[in-house]
């Protein structure tokens, strides 16, 4: 964030308190595509419904980056590669 990072985040739970806690430092997104808009990379900790109905594919047209690392294992790796989306799935 001090070199200029933009973060926009989703979570339809967390949101409010997120807002209080870090407000200044992230945009919030009202949906997952919105958040996905322009995007770099994407990274996933919590596993919404929202998100797991995320088409592969709107990783790839949405984001300028399609680079995904998914700490929920929401995910098929050949899904999002098939895709071409550059997906990590962490600790599976």
């Amino acid at each position: 964030l001090e070199q200029g990072a933009l973060i926009t985040a989703f979570d339809p739970v967390a949101q409010e308190n997120c807002k209080r806690q870090y407000g200044f430092a992230m945009e919030y997104a009202p949906t997952v595509e919105e958040a996905l808009e322009g995007a770099q990379v994407c990274f996933i900790f919590t596993d919404w419904g929202e998100i797991r109905a995320t088409d592969p594919k709107v990783f790839k047209k949405l984001m300028r980056t399609a680079l995904v690392y998914d700490g929920r294992n929401l995910f098929d790796p050949m899904a999002m590669l098939e895709a071409g989306v550059e997906y990590h799935s962490i600790g599976r």
